[in-house]
């Protein structure tokens, strides 16, 4: 089984949930070339600093990192040198100077793969035209990792990298023992919109 000892930074999830069934939180921006501006000369994680960091996670393969520059997402993957990784497993958790030494140890690592996640971000054009379906039939779309959000009776799922916001016609009756992905397959889509990165973005697999 692979270690993962990694971080992923939820904070702009976890408000985007907070702010519950109401207008979207952040929104990626799609559009352009697959990568261009100063994305086109990234080739180490180094090169990655000059931009916002928004999560990353490794295990003793693979590196992945997502960042925004401009509204758009990015994510690099990196295959971890076991030189490198030996010296990774050797940080302490505890260490105040563990992010910098972190930082340190990966900048020289080579990217392998570099992709513009906000160009996978479905238009709302095309969310639109879930309105009406069944949960059923957006999960045999390939809609998946359900979850529910109490306040406002919507319910997240996800798509690709991204999460969605669907909010359905018929209320729902919340148990503790209620699965989320069951519980919407008899329910019709009533709206669909962009939330943010879903939370399997910086997945090592």
């Amino acid at each position: 089984m692979k270690r993962l000892a990694g971080i992923i930074i939820v904070l702009v999830l976890a408000l985007s949930v907070i702010a519950g069934c109401g207008r979207s939180g952040g929104k990626g921006e799609s559009g352009g070339s697959s990568i261009d501006g100063k994305m086109e000369s990234v080739k180490t994680i180094g090169d990655l600093k000059q931009f916002e960091l928004y999560g990353y996670a490794y295990s003793d393969e693979k590196l992945v990192l997502v960042v925004t520059d401009k509204g758009v997402y990015y994510r690099a993957v990196a295959n971890l040198p076991e030189d490198i990784n030996a010296k990774l497993n050797e940080l302490s958790w505890e260490d105040p100077d563990r992010d910098k030494k972190f930082d340190e140890l990966v900048a020289p690592v080579e990217i392998a793969e570099l992709t513009n996640l906000s160009e996978q971000i479905i238009p709302q054009e095309e969310l639109d035209k879930l309105v009406g379906k069944s949960g059923q039939e957006v999960l045999d779309e390939g809609w998946k990792n359900v979850s529910y959000f109490e306040e406002g009776g919507c319910f997240f799922l996800e798509y690709g990298p991204f999460q969605y916001r669907f909010t359905f016609e018929e209320p729902v009756t919340v148990t503790e023992e209620m699965d989320a992905e069951a519980a919407i397959k008899t329910l019709t889509v009533k709206s669909a919109e962009l939330v943010n990165l879903a939370s399997s973005v910086t997945d090592t697999n």
